[in-house]
């Protein structure tokens, strides 16, 4: 397990794409009023990326897309079973909180 890939929440990386679009519009922007605008939706989206870090969810969907496109590159492949298992303090794996993912491709 050498090659780990660490998944952001889902829609964190949206929000960073759409943050830094609107970045480059208001250095573009000579209007006083769009820039307004543009200083009001980039504090709105500063606020969504805040609340998204502070409560991080399981990033499913890049999770499964990931596995899709492993599963395509490799034709023998036609499902993948995704077990996620919750650990408790003491390193107890805690099987009543246990989540399964099954994708189909």
């Amino acid at each position: 397990m050498g090659n780990t890939i660490t998944y952001k929440p889902d829609g964190l990386a949206i929000l960073e794409d759409i943050h830094a679009d609107l970045l480059s519009s208001l250095a573009n922007s000579n209007n006083s009023l769009s820039i307004r605008i543009l200083n009001n939706l980039l504090e709105k989206i500063n606020i969504a990326i805040q609340v998204i870090k502070y409560k991080p969810r399981l990033p499913l969907y890049q999770i499964e897309e990931n596995i899709i496109k492993t599963c395509k590159d490799d034709n023998t492949i036609q499902r993948a079973v995704v077990d996620f298992r919750f650990v408790e303090k003491f390193k107890k794996i805690d099987l009543s909180r246990a989540y399964y993912l099954t994708i189909n491709i």
